[in-house]
């Protein structure tokens, strides 16, 4: 970890080292996934899923308890920052940018701030890169760029490649960062919006292979026509909260026995 002080040569935040070279080579930050907090400015509207249901009649009380779940431990992503611009007449300061892909992925794209669609598009990084070994960091934005995924799109995007590589697969991140319960036996995506999840389902960390899950038309569908945004069903939304909320909460738990153990 490192903090902010006045003319920081870095940046503040989480460093990722070069054991070899005993110096940071990324640096981390990270982001809440749970859907932004309803706010009479900036977030009351129906592109924000907790407004949505509450503009729609749904109940102040759910949608706090949601919010309580998801900000925890388990309800965030880690995203490198853009290799800081150096600023100030020395080169002291440290210019940083948040990750480009994390602000891009919120409610003014089709992934519309929902984990499961950022897991398909770091599922899909990782299935090109399994058929093509040999392709390179370039090719490999330009090809998923091309088809329609956003993960590497921006100018964070060596960064990204460099981060995600580090984990070798799919299952590799999963498992590094406790997402099973976001998945099913086969490492496929649960559909926050087709899955129909309980409480009363049980704490496993993963899923059976019936649940509904992401797939390439799935996805498809979801970019020509935004699924929260499109609803206008408080009931459905209910079930998205309650989805994300559930999964959220099973993180939590994997993550904190983790500390625990090692405590």
């Amino acid at each position: 970890m490192h903090g902010y002080t006045a003319g920081n040569e870095q940046p503040a935040g989480i460093w990722v080292e070069d054991q070899a070279a005993s110096e940071p080579v990324l640096y981390l930050r990270s982001d809440q996934f749970g859907f932004s907090a309803p706010k009479k400015e900036g977030s009351w509207d129906e592109r924000y899923p907790y407004a949505s249901f509450l503009n729609l009649g749904g109940e102040e009380g759910f949608v706090a308890d949601c919010v309580w779940d998801t900000r925890t431990l388990g309800g965030s992503f880690l995203w490198p920052l853009i290799d800081a611009a150096r600023c100030g007449k020395n080169g002291e300061s440290w210019k940083v940018w948040d990750s480009r892909y994390n602000m891009h992925r919120g409610v003014g794209s089709y992934m519309e701030d929902s984990v499961d669609l950022t897991l398909y598009e770091i599922k899909c990084f990782y299935d090109l890169t399994e058929q093509h070994p040999d392709w390179s960091d370039e090719i490999l934005c330009e090809k998923l760029t091309d088809a329609d995924c956003l993960l590497l799109n921006y100018a964070d995007h060596m960064q990204i490649c460099k981060w995600l590589r580090h984990f070798q697969d799919f299952k590799g991140y999963v498992e590094s960062f406790c997402f099973r319960p976001f998945v099913n036996e086969r490492y496929e995506i649960v559909d926050i919006a087709e899955a129909k999840l309980t409480w009363e389902d049980g704490d496993e960390y993963g899923f059976e292979l019936d649940v509904p899950v992401l797939n390439e038309e799935s996805v498809r569908s979801y970019r020509a026509s935004r699924r929260i945004r499109s609803s206008q069903d408080a009931e459905k939304l209910r079930q998205i909260l309650t989805n994300v909320r559930i999964m959220t909460v099973r993180r939590t738990k994997q993550m904190e026995s983790l500390v625990e153990a090692v405590v």
